[in-house]
């Protein structure tokens, strides 16, 4: 009888052997992926904006969505292909939030994998991000000097900048409608509020409105003072730019210097401009001159003169 000796040849083809069969065997899956996404984006991007695409290895009918994030609804993401977006610009604040964090699950309803989306945030000039028709003024213009804007971008940015204050004149009384005209002498009057309308310390005054009965109006000044809604009143910025008729709307370039203490609001003009006619205890002071002192004070009428300011504690421009 004939035995098999261990030759290398044999044992060389019994590992052969060996292999294959365990090559055979091995019918694990890999390990459920999903890749991550960092990025860097403007502040305020709009919506729509693509901040990456999550991608896997997992295989079939995908689903994507976003578990958690750190700013809630600020993003959002294509449930099909994995595509992450701004959802919400408002929300893509640098001052509130400079790092956007979300998470995201991809599934395929068999298996699971998990991503890490981090999105950092370049800081811009929030005034100039929110601006349409007027951004290429602004970004024309020089610190200090008023840029016209419309209704639309001077509510925007009341509404959308982080701790606006307004001043001169509440919304209620601005919008009363029981309006009176100013008439000013050829030198002019200024006019100040005495109703409890102040620019709170620390602020940056970065807007202006108010409502005009005259055209061609090109001597306007935006006026204020820390020391009292009597006096110490100083020129803010430039003269308004010429404006016609009816409702005006400034945006001041580049105040970086805010108020130290509590701040009064006032306007001078040598055009008529509005008054509102209010059931209030309220009055207001006035000088016929382009004046830092008001010593006469209203008291005919309770009234608030038309006018209103827009300021805030955190500086968001350049």
């Amino acid at each position: 009888m004939k035995t098999i000796k261990n030759t290398p040849i044999f044992l060389f083809i019994i590992a052969l052997l060996f292999i294959s069969c365990s090559n055979n065997d091995d019918n694990t899956a890999p390990t459920p992926t999903a890749s991550d996404i960092n990025n860097t984006i403007d502040e305020h991007s709009q919506n729509g904006t693509s901040v990456g695409t999550v991608t896997t290895n997992i295989t079939g009918n995908l689903n994507f969505s976003i578990t958690t994030q750190s700013v809630p609804n600020a993003l959002s993401i294509n449930s099909n292909t994995g595509e992450v977006f701004v959802l919400d610009y408002l929300k893509i604040d640098y001052e509130t939030s400079p790092v956007l964090t979300a998470n995201v699950m991809v599934t395929n309803s068999t298996e699971t994998a998990n991503s890490q989306v981090n999105i950092t945030l370049n800081n811009v000039d929030d005034i100039a991000a929110f601006l349409t028709s007027s951004k290429a003024d602004y970004n024309a213009a020089t610190s200090g000097e008023w840029i016209k804007v419309t209704v639309d971008e001077f509510v925007l940015l009341a509404n959308s900048l982080n701790e606006v204050t307004k001043s001169g004149a509440t919304d209620g009384h601005y919008n009363f409608g029981v309006y009176g005209n100013v008439d000013p002498t050829s030198t002019g009057i200024t006019m100040a509020n005495n109703n409890g309308a102040t620019i709170p310390a620390n602020s940056f005054c970065f807007a202006f409105r108010y409502r005009v009965s005259a055209d061609n109006t090109a001597t306007t000044k935006v006026k204020v003072s820390t020391t009292s809604a009597t006096s110490g009143y100083q020129d803010l910025g430039s003269t308004l730019p010429t404006h016609d008729t009816g409702h005006n709307y400034f945006v001041l370039k580049g105040n970086n210097t805010p108020i130290s203490t509590t701040g009064y609001l006032s306007i001078y003009s040598k055009s008529s401009f509005h008054y509102e006619i209010i059931d209030e205890p309220t009055n207001y002071y006035y000088e016929f001159a382009d004046a830092s002192q008001l010593n006469t004070k209203g008291k005919t009428l309770k009234a608030v003169i038309r006018y209103q300011g827009l300021s805030t504690t955190q500086k968001q421009w350049d």
